[in-house]
């Protein structure tokens, strides 16, 4: 417990203490930041982990025992979360591209995007929020789900992969077009 205690505190300051304090990094972006040398690299780091917990989610913790079809592989098999431990990593997901945090509402990503195309930002909006609500069609452990909900699990790998595209497609090059410094 002591070493989780010291591993939690030296994470937590990594995002918070001199000289790596990494929010630090990320709102000095582009104004001295030793990370980000400008805005528009800290926005497409955002972006591509964006992208990167689709392809996590959808391609690898959830396509692979899926195609197997083998619950062993299943990520946390024994714990019956895995279907809510999906859904959460999009959730998070979302709450960046909006700027959510707790019960705050902050400026997201999504405040750039609707400025400039509306559209781009309705539609990332609806396809991240019909990722997260088809996971509620999975009504079974993942571990099982992967055997007798396929149709619903494939609904929901393709939902993620949709998301996936969008970002990669459309939102990345709008961030490169819009964001020059």
């Amino acid at each position: 417990s002591t070493d989780l205690k010291n591993t939690c505190h030296e994470l937590y300051l990594s995002w918070t203490a001199a000289p790596t304090n990494f929010a630090q990094q990320v709102i000095n972006a582009g104004n001295g930041s030793a990370v980000y040398a400008k805005k528009q690299e800290a926005y497409l780091a955002i972006v591509e982990a964006m992208i990167g917990i689709c392809d996590e989610v959808g391609e690898g913790k959830m396509k692979e025992p899926y195609v197997a079809m083998d619950p062993a592989i299943v990520e946390s098999p024994y714990s019956g979360n895995s279907v809510s431990d999906f859904r959460d990593n999009i959730i998070g997901l979302q709450n960046v591209y909006l700027g959510n945090l707790g019960t705050a509402n902050g400026k997201g990503i999504n405040d750039l995007v609707a400025a400039k195309n509306i559209s781009l930002d309705n539609k990332i909006q609806n396809q991240i929020s019909a990722a997260i609500n088809s996971f509620n069609n999975i009504t079974v452990f993942y571990e099982e789900a992967i055997i007798s909900q396929r149709i619903q699990c494939q609904q929901t790998m393709a939902a993620l992969a949709t998301l996936k595209t969008t970002l990669e497609d459309e939102l990345k090059p709008f961030i490169i077009q819009n964001i020059q410094d």
